[in-house]
């Protein structure tokens, strides 16, 4: 038999070691950086603009707005809101466990069940 230079070819290819990475190479992280930096740079002057023309329409506000009950009473509301929805996010990501009977669990789930317990009825929650 003959080996064409097909065949050859195949078998040198087969025949040198394949180089394989040590460790795998981190796209996502400088990909990241990436976005980061040009955000920085682009926010930058448009961060600069912004400051400058809040500072021109603060000294045309009178001091009683910018500190008045109305304003305080908006900013608690904001961040009450905004805790309720990190917390709603939290829940519809981990919903609670409906299916997992008590008696089933071994000691170590039952001990990690009551830190659960624990730490919900510490939020809040009713268990």
């Amino acid at each position: 038999m003959k080996a064409t230079t097909l065949d050859m070819e195949l078998e040198h290819r087969a025949a040198r070691p394949v180089a394989r990475p040590s460790a795998p190479p981190v796209v996502g992280r400088s990909w990241a950086l990436r976005v980061a930096a040009v955000l920085a740079v682009a926010g930058a002057p448009a961060a600069a603009l912004a400051g400058r023309a809040a500072a021109d329409y603060a000294g045309e506000v009178p001091q009683v707005l910018l500190f008045s009950p109305v304003a305080a009473v908006g900013l608690v509301t904001g961040v009450v809101a905004g805790g309720r929805l990190v917390r709603w996010f939290d829940d519809r990501r981990h919903p609670p466990a409906v299916d997992v009977e008590e008696a089933d669990l071994d000691s170590e789930g039952r001990r990690l069940l009551a830190q659960v317990r624990a730490r919900r009825r510490a939020r809040g929650e009713v268990c």
